[in-house]
């Protein structure tokens, strides 16, 4: 190459920044499972891209075990060596490219890395839908040489940090700093836990060490698998088009702290809109897993559109009629703590805004008006909510809790902030989950829900996921 190799010492003070290695980190090995068992939390992403790939690598070589993979199920040899290749071989770069394994020294056991493994970028690849011919794979002298190193190096204690010393060795510490450029100073991987940032998932997702999921032109290329990220939610963020329709079904979860695997053995099953498509999910980490969750998935052909709430300029807006549902604030969850379904909500309905216009015209086919009248006296009465109070919530920082009825000199209840005529200030109403309209059911499933249901609906828009065999939703 021209100039000096990069070391296992150079990789691991590049990673760890002059500390140890993460325990976890120290301690995961890839194993020779198809769905890996995670022993820390940490590299949750690297083992969820590794799953994701043997399952696709089986999936294109017609080799998945019948009726799919299970925690049990041990990848054939072949298999994973192809799946160690493929991984690294997108990492590589220049016109003469080459592999570089970390593996343990024989005598020693300190990791060494490897002389380069030069292979044929151009050869036929089973995730671009071809194979080569048996006896005719002009990269099988590099792949016999992952094979041989599955056992010692990548299944042992420790092997998925060398697959990470692998993939940075390939690319080379230069081009992985040329890669994240101005995030130069940021860490592939976080402390204090260990946690996989993107651009740890991009050097494992497409070889290069830039992960931006919402980058249109960062993910031009094939990528091994999609992301559904609850960023989408958190953010508003648009996934890149690479990663939210992926050639395949099958998809990297990313709740927030943590990935876990998603993926179909049918590939017409990630078609949008396919009603009751069957997935499984993989979470090898304590103590919500390891569990393997079939999912049944189900999409409305025609989800209904929704309009934002009240946000950043240019976001859209429909204004609220008076009497109106405008927001809902809190959740009693006392009789049913854990079915969000069962509990009763504080809502607040909608005033005059004279001001306030919608901005675009509302369809009132799939938003129809549904308007609540106040009744008599607060539903909690003596302990009430003043309606005005909490409008102006924002510029005074008052939400309005009366904790109990202050009647003044006159006889009229009146809030102990304002101290506004109930009556004329008005009140929250209390309304059980089956009262709400359809929108705002759909916006506390999202909210109080299983998490899956949010970061799912970020890519299957009001889907509904139902448990095979019935039991809670996997954890995400």
């Amino acid at each position: 190459r021209g100039c000096r190799m990069d070391s296992v010492a150079d990789l691991a003070f590049f990673l760890w920044r002059g500390e140890p290695p993460h325990e976890a980190w120290a301690l995961q090995p890839l194993t020779k499972y198809y769905l890996p068992q995670q022993i820390l939390n940490g590299p949750c992403g690297v083992l969820s891209v590794w799953t994701l790939l043997q399952v696709r690598l089986a999936a294109a070589a017609g080799a998945l075990p019948a009726g799919g993979v299970d925690a049990d199920s041990e990848a054939p040899d072949d298999l994973q060596a192809e799946a160690l290749f493929t991984l690294l071989a997108r990492a590589a770069t220049g016109a003469a490219p080459a592999i570089r394994l970390c593996v343990p020294d024989p005598a020693t056991g300190a990791d060494v890395l490897l002389d380069p493994l030069p292979f044929t970028r151009a050869a036929p690849c089973l995730l671009q839908g071809g194979a080569p011919p048996a006896g005719d794979d002009p990269n099988a002298g590099v792949k016999k040489a992952i094979r041989t190193h599955l056992d010692d190096a990548f299944r042992e204690t420790g092997g998925c940090l060398r697959l990470i010393y692998s993939l940075l060795a390939t690319r080379g510490l230069a081009q992985v700093r040329a890669d994240l450029g101005d995030r130069v100073w940021e860490p592939l991987v976080v402390a204090p836990f260990g946690l996989c940032s993107s651009d740890l998932m991009g050097l494992c997702l497409k070889g290069e060490a830039a992960g931006d999921f919402a980058d249109p032109k960062g993910w031009g290329g094939a990528v091994l698998c999609g992301v559904v990220s609850s960023a989408v939610a958190d953010t508003g963020a648009r996934m890149a088009s690479a990663l939210f329709s992926p050639p395949t079904p099958h998809y990297l979860i990313h709740g927030g702290d943590h990935f876990t695997a998603l993926w179909a053995d049918a590939p017409d099953a990630a078609k949008p809109g396919k009603a009751g498509g069957v997935y499984w999910h993989w979470n090898g980490l304590p103590p919500a897993g390891p569990r393997l969750t079939k999912l049944r998935l189900t999409v409305p052909p025609k989800p209904a559109k929704r309009e934002k709430d009240k946000g950043p300029a240019g976001a859209k807006y429909i204004k609220p009629e008076v009497g109106e549902i405008d927001d809902v604030i809190q959740a009693d969850k006392s009789a049913h703590p854990t079915d969000f379904t069962q509990w009763v909500y504080e809502v607040a309905l909608a005033l005059e805004q004279p001001g306030v216009t919608s901005s675009h015209e509302r369809d009132l086919a799939t938003d129809p008006v549904r308007r609540y009248e106040l009744g008599e006296r607060p539903p909690r009465a003596p302990a009430w909510r003043c309606r005005a109070c909490y409008e102006t919530r924002f510029q005074t920082f008052c939400f309005g809790e009366n904790k109990a009825s202050e009647t003044g000199d006159d006889g009229c209840v009146r809030c102990k902030f304002c101290n506004v005529d109930q009556r004329a200030a008005g009140w929250t109403l209390w309304l059980p989950y089956t009262a709400l309209p359809a929108k705002w059911q759909a916006k506390q499933r999202l909210r109080y829900g299983p998490k899956i249901l949010a970061v799912l609906d970020t890519k299957w828009r009001d889907c509904d996921v139902e448990v095979d065999g019935g039991g809670a939703p996997p954890a995400v």
